[in-house]
């Protein structure tokens, strides 16, 4: 373990427990957190240096609950005494060397006394509590931002499955890739458990857990799930997430794994007895895959009749990773007739800010209703018709929307190749943006890949397959439009179709059209990629080509009135005038003002060195001897009010900036990289600075960047003035400060991503709001402020099209309570690899 562990108890948790979701509930109540609370008062936070070297803390948990050593034993700091009696033991002189081989700072930190006392703080916790209940605390720390988070697994979506598969009271379950084996805490403890993790420290982890929860019985094994993998016929119950990783074999046939996901679903058939079930979680893209390799798989599993259901999840239930996943439901046992049920519960979850915890009684209720509008069945000739396609959006499109598919109205139109050397205009994601609906002029790009680039020079509909949302545009007659292959597919009508273009991009529009691509994506919040077959399996409706005149009429006429009103809007809130009279009005006191002040302080220098110093008294002067204010005091309410002018000026100045601003697109994930990186090397900050985001998005899906329209000087004023203000008013008496930067986005929502700012300083004052922050001039108790930091940030936000928010997170409903106090919430709109792709 590195030193990353040694703040890792203030790391920004997300809105959701991790994996200790059904850990929190049943093994962590709120009454443990409000004595975490009482003890982190009481020990003026010494017990968390406990909470820094969290595996180490669980590996001694458990030991105290074997009684292998003592709480006092803990107290007197004897490490030489404590890890003779760890080490006394066989088992746990085992888990001592493989920590000691993957962990290095394991020995040190149990020579550390004050670490051993902080872990003795504990003790009346422990008493109260338990220590399972402290253990799966200290486990929840590494949930949050450490090397080991992505092996905490969705414990709603666990407890879902195990009620679906209904598993009998004796049953035999293998659990392959295991992580830190909670479905081992979800099953009957007369249940008899196998699971494998390759990382050592995971698997020992897990088998602490269960050593802990009293599952001593369970069998938990050191290696690779891939190479070790069971005998036939062993197991009743099979349940997998499996990585979603490439397989690398020595010699690859065509027809082998590709990746871990395809491996277990293939192997699960030999591993499960004759009347064995099982369910293994799998990405959209599987279920999607026209790869032979997965073909094949799929295709056996069809044909052997062993798929019972496919349920799709909502996106965002598992921590580590926004890919939009389903379970594949196994049952040996099936009738032989039976369709397979296709079932979508991308909407089955409760929202807690920005995240999503899967709803388990609401899916069950789903899993066995018949209501159509979330479930279908094909058979499996049916599947077969559809090449395998597995996607339960897939079905549902087909079941629940009228119309006949596109692929029965339009031809793919594969475009011209030619030596492409040099800049050409070639459509990108904007371009597409702007449809209205031909394709507005196109810029030159470099040309660095010519083999992916053709042309057409014919009226055509070209869309694009990847990104948060799919767009359509229509290429002008007789001019050469060039497009990416990968990226977009281009449509003409068949030759006895009598359609419009202008028509089809219309419809394409609609909400009809939007919704059967939201129900194919699954409401991912991954960057989905539509397929043609996905595209041109989206059903329409055409009719006479005199209805379809009409109903561009009436869209043209529609846009002109909205383009009218959005004008004549402008030129009301535009302040154009305004701005040029403020900035004249500004540069004419500018000079003045700063002529004027540089007089006075060369006129107080004279009076406070060559005069007040010879004759003191005359610092008392008044006007009149009725007068109270003094000469001295004249002089500082003159120095003062130059000061407050010059503040004014200056404000002036950016409320003008405001009005003009610069915008570009920029990589907005560079652009916080590289500002938290200026505030970590920044000596005279005394403060710790995180920064965090999905990277498992960024790069599964091969995002080159996320961009934000926007004037990068004045969010960087914006930033400054949250990051002041925690400084100024949050970390007055914390003794180990952080600012937590994250950010959070959603492809498929409303493509507006959020910036969340955590502190783990001082809570917010009673009844204060995000108003009283933002209010001009306004300033809180015993603030040496101006009042105008928190109305600058809303304005440049706002500026940007975005919001600004504020949460008090010091309750137990709070994030990663009670470690952070407050988080600040600067919504922005983004698009993605704005001019890399489509």
């Amino acid at each position: 373990m590195c030193n990353y562990f040694a703040y890792i108890w203030c790391y920004f948790a997300t809105a959701y427990k991790i994996d200790m979701k059904y850990n929190s509930q049943f093994f962590m109540s709120s009454e443990f957190f409000k004595d975490l609370q009482s003890l982190a008062i009481k020990t003026k936070g010494v017990h968390r240096l406990a909470e820094s070297y969290p595996i180490v803390s669980l590996f001694l948990l458990s030991a105290l609950k074997d009684e292998l050593i003592s709480i006092d034993l803990l107290e007197e700091a004897n490490s030489k005494v404590l890890i003779d009696a760890l080490c006394s033991d066989s088992y746990y002189g085992e888990v001592y060397n493989i920590l000691s081989n993957t962990n290095r700072e394991l020995e040190t930190t149990l020579r550390n006394e004050g670490y051993l006392k902080s872990i003795s703080l504990y003790r009346d916790l422990i008493s109260k509590h338990g220590i399972s209940e402290v253990f799966e605390y200290f486990l929840d720390l590494l949930s949050y931002g450490s090397n080991y988070s992505y092996s905490f697994f969705s414990i709603e979506v666990n407890e879902f499955i195990v009620k679906c598969l209904n598993i009998d009271s004796e049953s035999t379950v293998f659990n392959p890739f295991m992580g830190l084996g909670s479905y081992a805490l979800l099953l009957d403890k007369n249940q008899s458990f196998y699971g494998q993790d390759i990382d050592p420290v995971i698997a020992i982890l897990a088998k602490l857990r269960l050593r802990v929860h009293g599952l001593i019985n369970a069998n938990v094994e050191i290696t690779d799930s891939i190479s070790s993998w069971p005998r036939k016929g062993q197991y009743d119950i099979i349940l997998s997430t499996p990585p979603f990783i490439s397989l690398k074999y020595n010699k690859k046939e065509l027809d082998d794994p590709r990746t871990a996901e395809s491996f277990a679903l293939l192997n699960a058939i030999d591993v499960l007895n004759a009347n064995g079930k099982g369910a293994i979680i799998v990405s959209e893209k599987f279920l999607q895959s026209s790869l032979k390799s997965d073909i094949k798989i799929k295709a056996k599993l069809i044909e052997l009749n062993l798929i019972d259901k496919v349920i799709s999840l909502p996106s965002g239930v598992f921590p580590t990773s926004a890919i939009k996943c389903s379970i594949v439901l196994i049952d040996k046992n099936r009738s032989d007739n039976s369709s397979i049920k296709f079932i979508d519960l991308s909407d089955t979850f409760k929202s807690v800010r920005t995240k999503r915890n899967f709803d388990v009684q609401k899916a069950l209720k789903k899993v066995s209703s018949l209501d159509k509008s979330f479930s279908t069945s094909s058979t499996r000739q049916e599947i077969k018709s559809d090449k395998f396609n597995l996607s339960v959006g897939k079905h549902l499109v087909k079941q629940n929307f009228d119309g006949k598919s596109i692929s029965e109205y339009f031809d793919v139109v594969k475009g011209e190749i030619e030596n492409i050397t040099q800049k050409l205009p070639v459509v990108q994601f904007k371009d597409l943006e702007k449809a209205n609906p031909y394709l507005p002029s196109l810029e030159e790009k470099d040309i660095l890949n010519p083999s992916q680039y053709k042309w057409v020079d014919e009226s055509v509909l070209i869309f694009n397959l990847i990104g948060g949302k799919v767009l359509c545009g229509i290429t002008r007659e007789g001019e050469k439009t060039y497009f990416q292959s990968y990226h977009h597919v281009l449509l003409e009508p068949k030759k006895n179709v009598k359609l419009n273009l202008e028509y089809f991009f219309f419809i394409f529009n609609s909400d009809d059209i939007q919704n059967q691509i939201q129900t194919i994506s699954g409401q991912g919040t991954q960057n989905y990629r539509l397929s043609v077959r996905d595209l041109l399996g989206l059903r329409i409706i055409i009719p006479s080509i005199k209805v379809q005149e009409n109903y561009i009429f009436d869209k043209k006429i529609n846009q002109i009135r909205k383009e009218e009103d959005a004008l004549r809007q402008l030129k009301l809130e535009s302040g154009i005038n305004e701005a040029d009279n403020i900035s004249y009005l500004r540069h004419s006191i500018a000079g003045s003002s700063a002529n004027m002040r540089n007089s006075f302080m060369k006129l107080q220098d004279i009076l406070e060195n060559q005069i007040f110093d010879k004759y003191p008294e005359m610092k008392e002067f008044t006007k009149s001897p009725r007068s109270r204010i003094t000469l001295g005091e004249h002089i500082e309410i003159i120095k003062n009010e130059l000061k407050e002018i010059q503040s004014n000026l200056e404000r002036t100045s950016l409320e003008i900036d405001l009005l003009d601003m610069n915008k570009v697109n920029f990589n907005f994930i560079k652009f916080i990289e590289d500002y938290t990186n200026i505030l970590s090397v920044n000596n005279s900050n005394n403060y710790k600075v995180k920064f965090k985001y999905d990277t498992s998005l960024i790069d599964s899906q091969k995002i080159d960047s996320v961009n934000v329209y926007g004037d990068t000087k004045l969010l960087r004023i914006a930033l400054d003035n949250v990051v002041e203000n925690a400084v100024k008013h949050a970390f007055a008496n914390e003794p180990n400060p952080i600012l937590i930067f994250e950010i959070l986005f959603d492809l498929d929502s409303d493509n507006m991503l959020q910036l969340d700012i955590a502190n783990n300083g001082a809570t917010l004052p009673e009844f204060f709001s995000i108003d009283d922050l933002t209010r001009k001039g306004h300033k809180g108790s015993g603030s040496s402020g101006d009042g105008y930091g928190g109305y600058l940030i809303k304005k440049i936000i706002e500026a940007h099209g975005g919001k600004v928010g504020i949460t008090d997170e010091s309750g137990p409903e709070g994030i990663d309570y009670p470690l952070i106090s407050t988080s600040f919430e600067i919504t922005l709109p983004f698009t993605i690899n704005l001019d890399d792709y489509v």
